[in-house]
């Protein structure tokens, strides 16, 4: 099957979808969500959002280095590497399914707890709550994840990564093969709709309340310019780089009850829709957004910007700086 599905094109664009994903996605992805755990770590025992985006950038980190298998799997021209340890097949297949939907239910978290500060500002923020629903999602995640129940992963060539068969098992009543084959597709799914509501209603409160406020019309329109640019720029990217993902993984489980190819349903019969079209929507984009979050972050979070080019210029001027000693205690005083 796999070599029915090579062809000259493959040579090419496989390869350099590799190097793509190493090198943003990876490496840039790595590199920058480490600065950004390290900026928001800082403040994490007193601000509730800092904590939140310390799990958020923690799942990002993890994502990178997931993502690693994939590039190395398409620079080898699809060619199965490490997948074909049974173990690892496991491994990444359960990694990856937990790290998504924890990434997902995150936004959804600060998406809501921004709106409630916004609604109201006077309001604390319980962060034990936030914890505990955060531990109780993650355990759900773990508990319901298929190889508990018998289900194995395997290399699907297309996407460069592993699928799960989801082929029912003897062991498992019908009950339980919903659950575990339907219930994670759909904790993927919800919160889309919820971290939509919540961005509008950030949108409308801001410019609202920015109405009323005792400063110059220039200031205010300032304001509330940038305060909804910063909310929409979050919501937009999350919309564009998760719901084609969660659209796939939802309507990839239909196969369960249909029994027809996926790809078929959708009218994806070319080789290049087939090959590509299904792998980027499924891997690539979720391995897009952990990358491109800490550039959001540096661009919309001055705080963040600016520990960022601190942290760069202490790094150069350690670098070329013929006394290290001396440019380092120059450098702190920026």
């Amino acid at each position: 099957m796999i070599a029915e599905l090579k062809t000259e094109s493959d040579k090419i664009i496989a390869p350099l979808i590799g190097v793509f994903i190493l090198i943003f996605c990876v490496l840039q992805g790595f590199v920058s969500n480490i600065l950004a755990f390290r900026y928001f770590s800082a403040s994490y025992r007193t601000n509730v959002f800092s904590e939140i985006y310390c799990v958020i950038c923690g799942c990002d980190i993890l994502i990178t280095v997931v993502s690693l298998s994939v590039a190395c799997c398409y620079l080898s021209g699809r060619k199965e590497l490490y997948y074909s340890w049974e173990w690892y097949r496991e491994l990444w297949g359960n990694l990856w399914n937990i790290l998504t939907h924890l990434s997902v239910y995150m936004v959804l978290v600060i998406s809501i707890a921004r709106a409630i500060k916004i609604m109201y500002p006077f309001t604390a923020i319980n962060a034990k709550a936030i914890r505990i629903a955060t531990l109780i999602y993650l355990l759900v995640l773990i508990i319901l994840s298929p190889t508990f129940y018998g289900y194995k992963h395997y290399f699907k060539y297309e996407w460069g990564a592993v699928a799960l068969n989801k082929t029912k098992t003897n062991n498992n009543s019908e009950i339980v093969h919903g659950l575990v084959v339907n219930a994670i597709p759909g904790l993927l799914l919800a919160p889309l709709p919820l971290v939509i509501v919540a961005s509008i209603v950030c949108v409308i409160k801001v410019n609202t309340d920015t109405k009323k406020t005792v400063i110059s019309k220039k200031k205010r329109a300032e304001v509330a310019r940038q305060s909804t640019l910063t909310v929409i720029t979050f919501t937009i990217t999350y919309i564009i780089l998760n719901i084609p993902y969660a659209v796939f993984y939802t309507m990839f489980n239909i196969n369960t009850y249909l029994g027809v190819p996926f790809h078929s349903r959708l009218g994806f019969k070319s080789h290049v829709t087939r090959m590509y079209v299904t792998g980027l929507t499924h891997i690539l984009s979720i391995s897009i957004n952990s990358a491109v979050n800490p550039i959001i972050y540096y661009y919309r979070i001055s705080q963040f910007n600016q520990f960022v080019k601190k942290k760069l210029m202490l790094n150069i001027t350690s670098l070329n700086s013929i006394q290290p000693e001396e440019a380092v205690a120059s450098c702190s005083q920026l």
